[in-house]
């Protein structure tokens, strides 16, 4: 039994539901390269990494997002809407960092990201 592998069914998996919330356990900065490989459009491109967790479905997992150089997030982008809407759930005074509860789902290659 202490080596026993542990495998996962389909049907273990689609238990887990398509939207979560999660906290940020984790913020660091990196290259798209690092992450996306050959596949990165712009290798060199910094990156943020929000390292995520619901412990109630035992989801942990890793959610990229542009970052802007000058601290600016344009309004236009995906992560300014997320933003925005963050802010006005709430205040103006809120900050996505660490310990940040967010809302997660799952894109169509069933990778985790935050809700739109």
């Amino acid at each position: 039994m202490e080596n026993e592998e542990v495998k996962y069914t389909y049907e273990d998996v689609v238990q887990i539901p398509e939207q979560l919330e999660a906290v940020i356990i984790g913020v660091k900065l990196v290259k798209a390269g690092e992450i996306f490989k050959d596949k990165a459009k712009e290798p060199e491109k910094d990156t943020i990494i929000f390292q995520i967790e619901n412990k109630e479905f035992g989801v942990m997992s890793y959610i990229p997002v542009n970052y802007f150089e000058n601290g600016k997030v344009p309004d236009h982008s995906k992560i300014g809407k997320i933003l925005e809407r963050y802010t006005k759930r709430y205040g103006k005074d809120w900050v996505l960092g660490v310990g940040s509860k967010i809302d997660i789902e799952r894109n169509d290659k069933g990778f985790w990201e935050i809700k739109k």
